[in-house]
């Protein structure tokens, strides 16, 4: 009786042919995670909240945020804003206006009928055709005062200040 089986060649391409698929499928699927963690792994530190304050003393109670942009070089492509009121969150969204390398710049988020709890920042950042969404930093306590009284007026001056409403919202003209 004759016993067939595979030659030791083939055993040996068969085997070099799947850990050449191996290598393709994690170079396809995981290399791809690794490098975007890479690329937009700067940005929590690019970015600081400098003051956080609820103003109900005008006409349309808001909350004034000033943020401070550092030299990290990252393609900034908007900010996400999100309030926490008695246990809501409302998202805001800016695509323009943004602060420039070492800029400080100051947005009013308007439509808040209340003193919010916190405010959390992320950026939206652009990478090639890859956008993501990435935390800037922690959630930030905000305070009630009037803006551009006491310690948010820098030298006397504000950062420039835009308005923003809620996120699916439109201005009010």
């Amino acid at each position: 009786m004759k016993k067939k089986g595979i030659s030791s060649v083939i055993s040996v391409v068969l085997i070099i042919f799947v850990t050449i698929i191996l290598i393709g499928l994690l170079a396809a699927f995981v290399f791809p995670l690794v490098r975007d963690s890479i690329v937009f792994s700067g940005l929590a530190s690019s970015m600081d909240i400098t003051e956080a304050v609820y103003d109900s003393s005008i006409s349309s109670p808001s909350l004034f945020i000033s943020l401070k942009r550092n030299s990290e070089e990252v393609n900034l492509s908007g900010l996400k804003f999100v309030v926490a009121i008695q246990g809501n969150s409302v998202p805001y969204e800016i695509r323009s206006n943004l602060p420039g390398i070492g800029e400080e710049r100051a947005y009013q988020l308007t439509d808040i009928s209340s003193k919010p709890d916190y405010v959390e920042v992320y950026a939206i950042a652009r990478k090639g055709n890859l956008e993501k969404i990435l935390p800037l930093s922690d959630k930030q306590d905000v305070t009630v005062g009037q803006w551009g009284v006491g310690a948010n007026a820098v030298d006397g001056e504000l950062p420039p200040l835009f308005i923003s409403l809620p996120s699916g919202s439109s201005p009010i003209a």
